[in-house]
């Protein structure tokens, strides 16, 4: 038994995003190569989405519109406008 799958993959011309793959697909010399790279980088840009600072900036917006303070310890109070602590997102990121 072969190590080798095919998948055979049909293009409907008068779509415009299949003719649009199909005419680059066409061109490529080594297609597999091709498609298993761009699939797998599509999938990792799709992990990476949420950039991290982003998502502290924001963060820090909503907590300011909203008028919120946090507590860290019982000593010390963070007001909105300091920084997150890495504990909230990385709480958040594991969601």
């Amino acid at each position: 038994m072969s190590n080798i799958k095919r998948v055979n993959l049909s293009f409907d011309i008068d779509r415009p995003k299949d003719y649009k793959v199909y005419n680059i697909l066409k061109d490529k010399r080594n297609k597999t190569a091709y498609i298993i790279e761009t699939i797998l980088a599509s999938l990792e840009s799709n992990n990476n989405n949420i950039d991290r600072h982003e998502l502290k900036q924001v963060f820090m917006e909503v907590l300011k519109e909203a008028d919120i303070s946090i507590r860290k310890d019982d000593k010390k109070q963070i007001n909105n406008t300091e920084d997150i602590p890495n504990e909230v997102f990385d709480i958040i990121s594991s969601i």
